[in-house]
């Protein structure tokens, strides 16, 4: 659910500044300072992970990505700060949850099946990812500022999704316990 969000947010990011007057530059630029944020978000969480549990912090990931979606990119979007303060927090923690799910599945799977598992999990993410352009396109339609804002609501809810399903992966495995998990 978490890369539904990430190809919706990061395909339609540059279309949204420029539906705000930016410039094309300062559009393309937005989209540049997500994907280098990426850079330390897929090494620093999970270097983090190996001490606070690879579920606890996929979990404190997805959950960021939501908080971002919600706290910044929705009201702030409009505003050149606001923008750039979203692609930093959302580029840092969606680039930590793709590294992290090798690292869950991982987790949670014998060393013979994992292989099996991550190649289903992502036989069936690659479903959601065919069809989350066109669904995000078909959102934006004219693309008017209240069709762009119910493209952003509509990838933080899929962010709300991926944050639930991590915590129940998370306490099916250690429940309400505070453990490494």
């Amino acid at each position: 659910m978490n890369e539904f969000s990430l190809i919706l947010c990061f395909t339609y990011i540059s279309s949204y500044a420029l539906s705000r007057g930016y410039s094309d530059s300062t559009a393309l630029i937005v989209l540049t300072v997500s994907n280098a944020a990426g850079i330390p978000g897929r090494y620093i969480p999970s270097h983090l992970s190996d001490y606070f549990g690879r579920f606890n912090v996929i979990c404190f990931c997805s959950l960021m990505m939501t908080i971002s979606l919600f706290a910044v990119w929705y009201p702030f979007g409009s505003y050149i700060g606001g923008m750039y303060t979203f692609a930093v927090i959302y580029g840092f923690f969606s680039a930590a949850t793709l590294s992290l799910t090798p690292s869950c599945t991982g987790q949670i799977s014998k060393t013979r099946d994992f292989g099996k598992r991550y190649g289903t999990a992502y036989f069936f993410a690659a479903f959601g990812n065919l069809v989350c352009i066109p669904i995000g396109g078909a959102i934006i339609n004219k693309s008017t500022k209240k069709e762009f804002d119910n493209m952003v609501l509509f990838a933080a809810c899929t962010c709300v999704c991926a944050t639930f399903f991590f915590a129940a992966s998370r306490y099916s495995l250690a429940g309400f316990k505070r453990a490494v998990v």
